[in-house]
């Protein structure tokens, strides 16, 4: 089993057309984040699991915004930026460290996902928490396993049957073709 970065660096050719496929959903929150800051003063952005960067730059190109941080565990989703205005940081955001407070943070299509555990995700929340300014804004959105229009009846059907005969491993699914298989936690 791979981890995420593993899966996100074979996947980064292809990447485009998963989000082609998912357009309607991604714009949607896009513009929930643009309407609900446009007019704010954002000084800092950072954009967490930033992938290929498309949603990062059409957020900071609609609102006003002074720096972009884009960050990614994967340097081949990263390599797929062509704007060199940002700060692109590839990391893991467990290891990102900053003393820079951000206005607006984003963290896009499920990247909570990935997380390994519990005690990461308490971590991931605690890190946020400290790097946004005081009025500053955090914007994530996950999958819902039990989406009907994009899993279909059948495979949320299979998922509830699923789910209430293993708690343990409730919301785990693994994801990616043979060579590129990795867990993620669907909400």
């Amino acid at each position: 089993m791979n981890n995420s970065k593993s899966y996100y660096d074979q996947i980064a050719r292809n990447y485009g057309e998963q989000a082609t496929a998912r357009i309607n959903y991604l714009d949607a929150i896009d513009h929930l984040i643009i309407t609900d800051v446009n007019g704010k003063n954002i000084e800092n952005y950072l954009d967490i699991g930033a992938g290929d960067g498309r949603r990062s730059i059409k957020i900071s190109n609609n609102i006003s915004v002074n720096n972009v941080t884009l960050l990614d565990e994967s340097s081949e989703m990263l390599n797929k930026l062509q704007d060199s205005k940002f700060d692109i940081v590839n990391e893991s955001f467990l290891d990102f460290n900053s003393t820079k407070k951000y206005d607006l943070i984003t963290c896009l299509w499920n990247v909570i996902g990935h997380l390994p555990d519990k005690k990461s995700r308490i971590l991931f929340f605690d890190k946020i928490s400290n790097l946004l300014s005081d009025n500053g804004a955090f914007y994530f959105d996950v999958n819902n396993r039990y989406n009907i229009s994009n899993y279909g009846y059948k495979n949320v059907m299979i998922t509830l049957d699923k789910d209430n005969y293993n708690a343990a491993n409730r919301g785990w699914f693994t994801i990616g073709a043979e060579e590129t298989k990795t867990n993620v936690y669907i909400h």
